[in-house]
Protein backbone atom coordinates (compact mmCIF):
# COMPACT_ATOMS: atom_id res chain seq x y z
CA UNK A 1 0.00 0.00 0.00
CA UNK A 2 1.42 3.37 -1.09
CA UNK A 3 -0.03 6.88 -1.11
CA UNK A 4 1.21 9.77 -3.31
CA UNK A 5 0.35 13.46 -3.56
CA UNK A 6 0.13 15.03 -7.02
CA UNK A 7 0.39 18.76 -7.69
CA UNK A 8 -3.00 19.90 -9.06
CA UNK A 9 -4.34 16.32 -9.09
CA UNK A 10 -5.05 15.32 -5.49
CA UNK A 11 -3.71 12.27 -3.68
CA UNK A 12 -3.97 8.64 -4.70
CA UNK A 13 -3.63 5.30 -2.94
CA UNK A 14 -2.06 2.24 -4.60
CA UNK A 15 -3.49 -0.98 -3.20
CA UNK A 16 -4.15 -4.41 -4.67
CA UNK A 17 -2.65 -3.47 -8.06
CA UNK A 18 -4.49 -0.24 -8.82
CA UNK A 19 -4.40 3.50 -8.06
CA UNK A 20 -7.48 5.19 -6.55
CA UNK A 21 -7.76 8.95 -5.99
CA UNK A 22 -8.78 9.57 -2.39
CA UNK A 23 -8.26 13.34 -1.95
CA UNK A 24 -8.82 16.17 -4.40
CA UNK A 25 -7.08 19.51 -4.87
CA UNK A 26 -3.33 19.97 -4.78
CA UNK A 27 -1.97 16.78 -3.26
CA UNK A 28 1.12 17.31 -1.11
CA UNK A 29 2.70 15.09 1.55
CA UNK A 30 1.08 11.78 2.44
CA UNK A 31 1.80 9.12 5.03
CA UNK A 32 0.46 5.74 6.08
CA UNK A 33 0.88 4.71 9.71
CA UNK A 34 3.45 1.89 9.69
CA UNK A 35 1.88 0.28 12.78
CA UNK A 36 -1.75 0.43 11.59
CA UNK A 37 -2.41 1.00 7.88
CA UNK A 38 -6.03 1.95 8.62
CA UNK A 39 -4.60 5.39 9.51
CA UNK A 40 -3.48 7.62 6.63
CA UNK A 41 -2.62 11.28 6.41
CA UNK A 42 -2.82 13.58 3.40
CA UNK A 43 -2.14 17.27 3.06
CA UNK A 44 -2.97 20.04 0.61
CA UNK A 45 -1.65 23.57 0.13
CA UNK A 46 -1.40 26.00 3.04
CA UNK A 47 -0.83 23.27 5.61
CA UNK A 48 -4.25 21.64 5.67
CA UNK A 49 -3.79 18.06 6.96
CA UNK A 50 -6.47 15.36 7.03
CA UNK A 51 -6.54 11.90 8.59
CA UNK A 52 -8.36 8.73 7.57
CA UNK A 53 -9.02 5.90 9.99
CA UNK A 54 -10.52 3.55 7.38
CA UNK A 55 -7.74 3.03 4.82
CA UNK A 56 -8.44 6.22 2.88
CA UNK A 57 -12.18 5.84 2.30
CA UNK A 58 -12.96 9.05 4.24
CA UNK A 59 -10.78 11.86 5.58
CA UNK A 60 -11.38 14.45 8.31
CA UNK A 61 -9.38 17.63 8.77
CA UNK A 62 -7.03 17.63 11.76
CA UNK A 63 -4.85 20.69 11.06
CA UNK A 64 -5.27 23.98 9.20
CA UNK A 65 -5.31 27.71 9.80
CA UNK A 66 -8.06 28.17 12.42
CA UNK A 67 -8.32 24.46 13.33
CA UNK A 68 -7.12 22.83 16.57
CA UNK A 69 -5.45 25.99 17.86
CA UNK A 70 -3.34 26.61 14.73
CA UNK A 71 -3.30 30.30 13.87
CA UNK A 72 -1.23 30.39 10.68
CA UNK A 73 -1.14 28.67 7.31
CA UNK A 74 1.51 26.10 6.41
Amino acid sequence: MVENGYQDNGSALYDNGSWVTNRGGDGMECAIDKNDNNYMYASVYYGSIARSSNKGRNFSGIAADGRNGITESG
